[in-house]
């Protein structure tokens, strides 16, 4: 089988087990690179294709421009090779793609089996102090329709912590008294609640300012033409909060920061990591676990000064100390006088 005919296959068959377009869209853009790639090298059936290739492909990958395979990256990373992550998702639908051609006995075996996906450097996961979000809630102007919107979004979102698709995907319908109905990654539903704060807030946006450009948008925050908001457009609205607030150069303000605070709060005030979990909307604990890295950093770091071994020392504010530091070079020869007020010695 051709390596495009066996790609559109497995694009076709996860269509049918209702994959969320997300998922299709990062692999159909994935798997058209490395099908690309595979027929320049004069690979074009899948049954010849070796681990030798794939790995070679990566490294090929590895070493390109990110602009070359991504044309929207921004200009300013141009020259910058791919990302760990860009580099584990190739992996990811490789080993998911030569899987699947071996479950439907296209071919004997995946030769993907052995691939590896490169590791990462383990970051903490950056979240919003109090005095930014202070920053960020201040610049929004609340006595016009756009600005309580903005507003009310980013409150949505720090209460939440849904994702950016997420908020944008929240309908009328979706809206509770305490609570939201969310249509999270693979088309999986769950409840997340909100505070009466929120709740408040809510309210006067549906009643006062919500614009709809006609009765069939549902769509719970709408844009200034009153249709359903994109999550580009969430991310414009945070790149106009971010400058007003003077954040944009020495923070960076995204949406999904909002999410990482969320998480980071909830475990600070002692919620467990379970419930966060499934509040968050995620396949496995373990991923929720990741955020326990950034809560526990913070932990020790609130802890310092009470621990800290300096703490206790009573710490000299002024004086030469018993040692004489020349401070100059010595004139002629001399050398160095030892001081014997001290004994040298290896510990």
């Amino acid at each position: 089988m051709k390596v495009q005919a066996a790609i559109q296959g497995f694009l076709m068959d996860w269509q049918l087990r209702n994959r969320s377009p997300n998922t299709l869209r990062t692999y159909r853009s994935q798997l058209k690179v490395v099908g690309r790639w595979l027929e320049e090298q004069g690979v074009s059936d899948v049954e010849e294709v070796t681990v030798a290739h794939l790995r070679e492909f990566l490294v090929h990958t590895q070493q390109r421009p990110a602009s070359s395979i991504n044309p929207r990256r921004p200009s300013e990373l141009d020259g910058h090779t791919p990302s760990t992550a860009t580099m584990q998702g190739y992996v990811k639908a490789i080993k998911i793609l030569f899987g699947w051609l071996a479950d439907e006995e296209i071919i004997a075996r995946s030769p993907a089996a052995r691939l590896q996906k490169p590791i990462g450097e383990k970051r903490l996961r950056a979240s919003f102090s109090d005095e930014h979000l202070s920053l960020l809630f201040g610049v929004c102007d609340l006595e016009t329709p756009l600005g309580f919107r903005d507003y009310t979004v980013v409150l949505v979102l720090l209460d939440t912590g849904i994702r950016v698709e997420e908020i944008c995907r929240v309908t009328l319908d979706d809206l509770h008294d305490d609570y939201l109905k969310i249509h999270g990654k693979g088309r999986k539903e769950r409840e997340v609640g909100f505070t009466p704060t929120t709740a408040k807030f809510l309210w006067k946006y549906i009643n006062l300012h919500r614009a709809a450009e006609s009765e069939a948008i549902r769509a719970l925050f709408t844009s200034i033409r009153g249709r359903q908001m994109s999550p580009s457009g969430v991310e414009q609205i945070f790149d106009k909060i971010a400058e007003a607030a003077g954040l944009g150069e020495d923070v960076i303000v995204t949406p999904h920061k909002l999410r990482h605070t969320f998480a980071r709060t909830w475990l600070e005030r002692g919620g467990d990591v379970y419930s966060l979990s499934r509040l968050m909307g995620h396949s496995s604990v373990k991923i929720t676990e990741i955020y326990l890295e950034d809560f526990k950093s913070r932990q020790a770091r609130a802890q310092h000064t009470q621990f800290s071994p300096v703490s206790k020392m009573r710490v000299r504010q002024r004086g030469h100390g018993r040692h004489t530091y020349q401070r100059g070079p010595r004139s002629g020869g001399e050398k160095p006088r030892k001081d014997t007020t001290e004994t040298d010695t290896d510990e």
